[in-house]
Order: structure tokens, then C-alpha cells, then sequence
């Protein structure tokens, strides 16, 4: 599993993020990963046009990759127009593992994912959970619900983005 997160692509690409986003790409291919994991905010003001850019090299990967949106990627209406087919996928099973993708990027967890959530933990598949928000940064009643899935099913691993740390 490869998680790429927090980018902040802007309409350029030319700036050091797009760098990273190439190296990653690249690196993604020769190790073949399972998956690659894009976790939101890979657009800094959520336009057209950086989102345009993030798709068209993750469409170079040569292994399966997933969308979770960020709060950056939602702060207009062109990112979400590119990104939307990408971020309509809610969860994916490979090679007997169930990943889970929540949209936290309003910084909770809705009702319809908490459905959706508990549905797909009933899979007999260990579990994945890639989102954007940290456990710690989800508003309360979300947070609380969180901590009570993870204790009632077998969640391998909750893998989140948008902490940005110097």
C-alpha cells in the first residue's frame, strides 16, 4: 500500500508538489503495490485545473488506486467535477483484503458511511480504513463512533492524510 496525501497541487506544474506527485508515480510503478492510495487535499483550492493535473498522472499508475476527498479538493466545484467518478468509489477488495473509504473530508463521518461501514464489516475480508481525517481531528460524535467500530471489528489498519507537520 502506497499512501500519497496533502499535496496541494495548484494550477501550475511546475512547483515542487507536482515533483513529488511525478516521483510518486513513477516510484508506485516500480514497486508495484498492491494499491495506491490517493488521501485528499491533492488540490489546494480544489480547481479544475489542479485536479485535472492529479488525475492525469494517477491515471499512469499501472496498479489499482483510490480517491477519498480531502477538504481542499471541496473548496470549489471544479475539482469535485474531475474528481467526482474517482471519488464515487467507496471501498475496493483486493487479494482478500476489504479497504474502506469513508468520506471524512467535512471532518466527520456521515450516517449513510456509518451504514455502509457496518455493512461491509460484516465481510469476512480483514479491514482497511483510508480517509482523510485522523481519528483525533474527527468532530466528537464522530470520533466516538469511530473508536466503537474499531473495537467491534477486526480493523487492520486506519490510515488518514491531512495533518501537515514541518
Amino acid at each position: 500500500l502506497i499512501q500519497i496525501t496533502d499535496l496541494h497541487l495548484s494550477d501550475r506544474t511546475d512547483t515542487p508538489a507536482a515533483d513529488a506527485l511525478r516521483w510518486a508515480i513513477d516510484t508506485s510503478n516500480q514497486l508495484r503495490p498492491d494499491l495506491v492510495a490517493f488521501m485528499g487535499d491533492m488540490t489546494t483550492y480544489g480547481t479544475a485545473e489542479s485536479a485535472r493535473q492529479c488525475l492525469s498522472y494517477a491515471t499512469r499508475l499501472s496498479v489499482p488506486l483510490v480517491f477519498p476527498p480531502g477538504t481542499a479538493d471541496l473548496l470549489s466545484d471544479g475539482a469535485m467535477a474531475i474528481l467526482f467518478d474517482s471519488l464515487e468509489q467507496k471501498s475496493i477488495a483486493i487479494d482478500g483484503i476489504r479497504y474502506l473509504l469513508p468520506d471524512t473530508s467535512s471532518g466527520g463521518v456521515t450516517e449513510s458511511d456509518r451504514d455502509r461501514l457496518t455493512t461491509e464489516a460484516k465481510s469476512a475480508d480483514p479491514l482497511i480504513i483510508l480517509t482523510h481525517y485522523p481519528m483525533d481531528t474527527l468532530d466528537a460524535e464522530s470520533r466516538i463512533w469511530m473508536e466503537s467500530f474499531l473495537s467491534d471489528h477486526s480493523v487492520e489498519l486506519y490510515l488518514a492524510g491531512h495533518r501537515h507537520f514541518t
